[in-house]
């Protein structure tokens, strides 16, 4: 149900853009947390137990969330002509970035 919503979401953010303007900053992480948590909640312990029971499988998906999740982000701004001090952007997606006037 989750994905289907996200694509609703999408395509009415595309064609409508106005109106998701109350969208604030502030309310991203808010947001993916309740996302994570709905996830989270629909685990059993079955869920959990078998994630133990093939540690290889958590190894490619450690590895490509940490290492496959940077290097394609490099290769996507480098692709873009984007600027190195943008690269961040990509790379670590879920920080808190905000600009600080300067002293």
């Amino acid at each position: 149900m989750l994905p289907f919503v996200v694509f609703l979401t999408a395509v009415a953010a595309l064609y409508q853009p106005s109106t998701f303007t109350w969208v604030s900053k502030e309310s991203y992480p808010p947001a993916l947390g309740g996302i994570m948590l709905s996830i989270g909640i629909r685990l059993s312990i079955d869920d959990i137990a078998l994630a133990f029971k093939r540690p290889a499988l958590l190894s490619v998906g450690f590895a490509a969330q940490y290492v496959l999740k940077l290097a394609l982000g490099v290769l996507v701004a480098q692709g873009f002509g984007m600027s190195p001090m943008f690269f961040s952007c990509l790379m670590l997606p879920g920080h808190n970035y905000q600009a600080t006037p300067a002293s």
